[in-house]
């Protein structure tokens, strides 16, 4: 090494140096606060969340030897990585859903080291960080982190293939080529949307490496490359997904097709269906942020540089994917993050006036920070209606830790205990558990998780989701039901679930008597009814 090499390689070392400082304290920031967030909130797991955990103690009972009790909820068509991943937790910190949700900090890091490496490969070192910090500072990103979806998971996976991606420089990398195709399987093992997200880039990476004007350059290797990332990456994820692709197809086929107008999504083609996901983006990292990112992108338009373009693609290509699918939600979007942030960052960095850079990244600071209070205080946040959708300043999925007991555990342990002495459950051998509201932290899943990582003798099935006459045929094989003293509300099944409540209470007769009543924390009461007609 020359002498003046030695002074670069010092200024190169200490940024790096710098660069993971920063990096780390991000880490242990994050993962410090959803660790006291988890420990503070009482609520149980919702929907998703329950079936989710559901699915990951089924793993976790195949590893451990375990027999998993045969459960009755949704098909299950979601790939295996991210339970799987959680039932690992399981085994050194307990089966508790925030066992499961502090799993969480592995895909954490997976993220920063990530949306730092794409930054700095893209432009330099300083935008890497600046991008990290942005991804760890947008509210919905931070909210992913403390529920038990597989959103997050998929979010950290795509950067780590999108970085991967980069680093093979257009497939001249071998070794980074097959990280790749690695990389590309186990996003796909996460969720099946993590191809819309990657398509783009990897196909506007091969274009260009088709058309390359270089004359002198080995296009055969890059190919061959390319080729054997795709094997790679199709043999491993293939391992999942040609055992299940009738089941994959039928439940894709059913949910874009039915679900988004059962939930009254926007149809297809309308102003309110094209600006959604637009909105959804604004929402997911707060308008501040957002600014943020046009001004990014107005930078990089102003430099016409196209080492960004895979980044835009990272959005265009699901942006319009999703928009046609009429069903709809927030976090199908959720990597898009990604780009916005990685944007965003490049807007910061551009700042050429050190004492204005500085401020800059003061108050982005400050201002994520502020951002956590909803988390933490319940805040509600300021939003403003438009006749095409609602624009939230700190996001509408926020919320804090909450302090409630929603009665779940004791209900259900008091109905195990009165099954004890039932001649009826004695009889069987197990029972029914029928759960009629559908609320987010009353409802058959919520109930049917408690059930199964108890391993208690018992299935609750979630009535709302059975078709009504055959609800209303099969009332009297419920050894017990579940039922709120008001009208329901929270979810599209409201109708049904207050249909249901009627139903059985004009047709209970003396079939039924109350078991126990409790009272929830929305001022409401929940009865528990039981079944005291004898099997014949």
């Amino acid at each position: 090494m020359s002498m003046s090499d030695s002074p670069r390689a010092d200024a190169s070392y200490l940024k790096f140096k710098l660069a993971f400082i920063a990096l780390f304290l991000i880490f242990i920031f994050n993962v410090a606060y959803d660790y006291h967030w988890v420990n503070v909130d009482t609520t149980p797991p919702a929907w998703d969340q329950s079936n989710h955990l559901i699915k990951s103690l089924d793993y976790y009972y195949w590893l451990t030897q375990e027999s998993p009790i045969i459960i009755f909820s949704y098909v299950y068509f979601y790939p295996p990585l991210y339970p799987l991943s959680t039932s690992f937790f399981y085994m050194i910190f307990g089966t508790s859903p925030d066992s499961g949700i502090m799993v969480n900090s592995i895909y954490l890091a997976i993220l920063i080291f990530s949306v730092y490496g794409i930054g700095n490969r893209m432009f330099d070192n300083k935008t890497g960080v600046i991008a990290v910090l942005l991804v760890s500072l947008f509210p919905a990103v931070s909210n992913l982190q403390r529920e038990f979806l597989i959103d997050f998971a998929l979010i950290s996976m795509v950067s780590l293939t999108i970085y991967c991606l980069i680093a093979c420089d257009f497939f001249r990398n071998r070794n980074y080529s097959l990280l790749f195709g690695i990389a590309f399987a186990l996003s796909m093992l996460t969720k099946w949307t993590a191809f819309l997200f990657i398509a783009g880039p990897l196909i506007y990476i091969v274009i260009r490496i088709f058309f390359n004007s270089n004359k002198f350059e080995n296009k055969s290797k890059q190919k061959m490359n390319f080729i054997y990332s795709l094997i790679l990456s199709f043999a491993l994820s293939g391992i999942w997904y040609l055992p299940n692709f009738n089941l994959i197809y039928n439940m894709v086929l059913m949910r874009t097709q039915s679900i988004g107008a059962y939930e009254s999504d926007p149809e297809i083609f309308t102003a309110q269906s094209l600006l959604y996901y637009f909105f959804a983006n604004i929402n997911y990292v707060s308008i501040i942020f957002f600014i943020i990112f046009i001004a990014g992108l107005m930078v990089l338009f102003k430099k016409r540089s196209s080492n960004a373009i895979p980044l835009y693609l990272i959005i265009a290509v699901p942006y319009l994917a999703f928009t046609l699918i009429r069903n709809k939600d927030l976090r199908y979007m959720a990597p898009a993050v990604i780009s916005i942030s990685i944007i965003g960052a490049a807007s910061i960095s551009s700042i050429k006036n050190k004492k204005l850079f500085t401020a800059a990244i003061i108050l982005i600071s400050l201002f994520g920070i502020f951002q956590l209070f909803p988390h933490e205080f319940g805040i509600k946040s300021i939003n403003f209606e438009t006749s095409y959708g609602t624009l939230y300043l700190i996001g509408p999925e926020a919320r804090g830790p909450i302090i409630q007991d929603w009665k779940v555990k004791d209900v259900t342990m008091d109905i195990f205990n009165d099954s004890k002495h039932s001649d009826r459950i004695i009889m069987k051998g197990s029972g029914y558990l029928g759960v009629i509201p559908d609320m987010p932290y009353l409802n058959g899943l919520t109930y049917e998780h408690y059930i199964y990582s108890n391993k208690l003798p018992f299935f609750a099935i979630n009535c709302v989701y059975l078709d009504f006459n055959e609800f209303s045929l099969n009332i009297y094989n419920f050894d017990y039901i579940i039922v709120r003293s008001a009208e329901n509300e929270g979810s599209p099944n409201n109708k049904a679930a207050d249909d249901m409540r009627k139903y059985f209470y004009d047709n209970k007769g003396d079939k039924f008597i109350l078991l126990k009543q409790y009272e929830l924390p929305d001022n409401t009461t929940l009865f528990t009814y039981k079944n005291i007609i004898a099997i014949s």
